[in-house]
């Protein structure tokens, strides 16, 4: 009796001293600098980013010249001026988080939670950030959508001096990593697009940026099969036989099976709405196929064998590379020649001279970006003789690299 009473005397005093070493490390927590809405309920159903995602923490305006560069014009005319705002007051720090471009609605993203992790030189930023996509079947508008969230921070709450900005789900996965500088101080001067501070110790960060710009050799191209019957299971039918129909005509335009890919299917009722009451009419069953072709001269013919076989709608024409990385090589030297050069430049105002490299950090966000090209339901009324033209956009490949240069005196 006399140990069983002790050890609970021994299990009660643990559990207080534990309980007490949580209540005193969550009062003495000060590392949350921004707290959002929980949207732990969203659930990213992806396997795969979509192009063009972009994260980023912007300190200065030579952070917001390289967020004009990567957001696409729509989301930088939505959200350009409050950003430009945000970066050009000393006092407040922007987060953006883009999830990139969305092929249909049902996709979000929301920041939930920035905090300061660790402490002196291994201080991290971490952002945390909430993303949702369509689940299997879930009934989503049929439109591109670009979801993004900014959000101020005050600067003073962020580390000084060099630091790490890391961007997670809510899973803990990394979705994006930066390197920053903050200095107690910024100069009147600077160039757009350089984002440079050289610290009492002999170094010298500067940013330098890439960019090539060729033509593509590779088209992806969105478009739906769709059956529509007065039951579920007969709207479905119906759409397996275009289907069949779709797949035949493509494997005798010459693509192989792995060129086809499927991105999702839905079945959902149909709706009739009179006198305020909702009536189910019938169903529809819906799948989103992806085709990808590497003969850009073939691409009308393509688009033109798809509406023979009966399909009525192609959402949209992503035009890529093949071979990307040859693209990102260049871009990635013409950063670190730019990076050279701006190092150079400012050690030779300063009175020094470069002795050798510290760190070197790639901050590259994305590769060559397709450019949509919306294709109207008017085109599906052409002759079939005559196979619609898609003129191809250029494509721009951007790099980013920090580098962190040794300095001494002349």
């Amino acid at each position: 009796m006399r140990r069983r009473r002790k050890a609970r005397l021994v299990a009660l005093a643990l559990t207080i001293v534990a309980a007490g070493a949580i209540l005193a490390l969550a009062q003495s927590d000060g590392s949350v600098i921004y707290e959002g809405e929980t949207l732990r309920s969203w659930r990213w159903h992806g396997q795969t980013d979509l192009p063009d995602q972009y994260f980023a923490l912007l300190l200065d305006p030579s952070d917001l010249e390289l967020a004009r560069l990567a957001l696409p014009q729509k989301v930088w005319s939505e959200h350009g001026a409050e950003l430009t705002r945000w970066a050009e007051d000393e006092g407040t720090a922007a987060v953006v988080a883009y999830l990139g471009e969305a092929p249909t609605g049902g996709y979000g993203i929301s920041v939930r939670q920035l905090r300061v992790d660790g402490a002196g030189a291994r201080q991290v930023v971490t952002v945390v950030v909430d993303r949702r996509s369509p689940a299997p079947g879930e009934f989503v508008t049929m439109a591109v959508t670009y979801p993004v969230d900014i959000v101020p921070v005050p600067t003073a709450k962020l580390p000084a001096g060099t630091f790490t900005v890391r961007f997670v789900d809510g899973q803990g996965n990394v979705l994006a990593q930066q390197r920053l500088t903050r200095v107690a101080e910024t100069g009147s001067g600077g160039s757009a697009g350089a984002a440079e501070a050289a610290d009492a110790g002999g170094q010298l960060r500067v940013t330098g940026y890439g960019e090539v710009t060729t033509a593509p050799d590779r088209a992806t191209v969105g478009f739906s099969v769709v059956g529509r019957d007065e039951t579920a299971p007969a709207a479905q039918q119906a759409m397996n036989g275009q289907l069949a129909a779709v797949l035949r005509a493509l494997d005798e335009f010459g693509l192989p099976d792995s060129a086809v890919r499927t991105q999702q299917f839905s079945l959902n009722p149909r709706w009739r709405y009179e006198d305020g009451q909702s009536f189910i009419v019938g169903y529809e069953a819906r799948t989103q196929l992806e085709v990808q072709l590497d003969e850009l001269d073939r691409l009308g013919t393509l688009v033109q064998t798809l509406v023979n076989a009966g399909v009525t709608e192609v959402s949209q024409i992503r035009y890529g590379l093949q071979d990307v990385r040859s693209v990102q090589e260049a871009a990635l030297r013409q950063a670190a020649a730019d990076a050279r050069w701006r190092a150079e430049a400012l050690a030779a105002a300063l009175g020094q001279r470069i002795t050798g490299i510290v760190e070197v950090y790639d901050q590259s966000r994305g590769t060559a970006q397709p450019t949509p090209y919306p294709v109207m339901r008017a085109a599906m009324a052409m002759d079939e003789a005559l196979a619609p033209e898609f003129p191809p956009d250029e494509l721009t490949v951007r790099a980013e690299v920090v580098v962190v240069f040794r300095i001494a005196g002349q």
